[in-house]
């Protein structure tokens, strides 16, 4: 499976409202942030690894994007990268990190309790 990007808050509800039994990785992050381009390849090959979730981004760049801001505003982000997990349409946790073995063990908890 593979990471989906997605750009603004009319996609970011969809991608909510869709959420049933799937659980569903988000990832905030932003070009510019060096976690987050270090963090970048390991939630890539973590979609493959971990095929029953889903896995969506929102990534701001250098330029100011009044649209990804309010995503971020809405989901109450404000460090990144932050990776937040879904289920049924609710939020199950979230753990703002750039580091890659602590994003394994956070998508494998929440991976074994809900896929």
């Amino acid at each position: 499976m593979t990471v989906e990007y997605f750009e603004d808050r009319e996609a970011y509800h969809k991608i909510i409202a869709q959420l049933s039994e799937a659980l569903t990785f988000v990832e905030f992050s932003a070009t510019w942030c060096p976690p987050c381009r270090a963090v970048a390849p390991y939630y890539d090959k973590f979609s493959d690894e971990y095929p029953k979730a889903r896995f969506y981004k929102i990534q701001g760049t250098d330029e100011e994007d009044e649209e990804k801001d309010k995503v971020n505003k809405e989901a109450n982000v404000y460090s990144i990268p932050t990776f937040v997990s879904f289920r049924n349409g609710k939020e199950l946790n979230r753990i703002p990190t750039g580091n890659a073995h602590v994003l394994q063990e956070y998508i494998e908890k929440n991976y074994k309790a809900f896929a």
